[in-house]
């Protein structure tokens, strides 16, 4: 990788923790998301002129909430990963007919568990925040201009009240 001198700090490892924590951050469920845009402003990015300082900083802290969170960003991306096979098995099943179904009995069942092994919002998923909240802020500094597109929405904006 050649050096980009707008961007100093920014080198292969940087990039591939990048490439890491985004897939990680795609396995965070979208209530878990919902849940946090009230405190996420909008910003134009980047945030950071340093050239990824700022942001290697960031990712190292959200490494280090990821040893709390990882057991349920684990169950949720397993989750989430079997509804999304749960949907192209229940597609091919109605396109094959017949006894298709048969033939992924157990597979269905284990999947079915996965999915229902989500986690809920009665566990402590505080670690799993941080990490989503540090992960959001170290793409706002990010040079490559990547944003979780569920975090890019902002916060929902105020309705005032009005009075008759």
């Amino acid at each position: 990788m050649t050096l980009n001198p707008l961007a100093p700090f920014v080198d292969n490892e940087l990039v591939a923790l990048r490439v890491h924590q985004r897939m990680l951050l795609a396995d965070i469920p979208d209530w878990v998301i919902d849940g946090l845009l009230h405190g996420l402003p909008k910003t134009e990015l980047p945030l950071s002129t340093a050239g990824g300082r700022a942001e290697r900083r960031l990712r190292e802290l959200a490494t280090d909430e990821l040893l709390g969170a990882q057991p349920a960003i684990a169950r949720a991306g397993r989750a989430v990963a079997a509804g999304e096979v749960l949907d192209v098995i229940d597609q091919w099943v109605r396109g094959a007919g017949g006894d298709a179904g048969a033939l992924l009995t157990e597979i269905v069942e284990t999947l079915r568990g996965e999915r229902a092994d989500m986690p809920t919002p009665e566990e402590d998923l505080r670690p799993m925040n941080r990490m989503v909240v540090l992960l959001d802020l170290a793409d706002r500094v990010s040079t490559d201009g990547y944003r979780d597109p569920r975090l890019d929405a902002g916060p929902a904006p105020a309705t005032l009240a009005t009075s008759d």
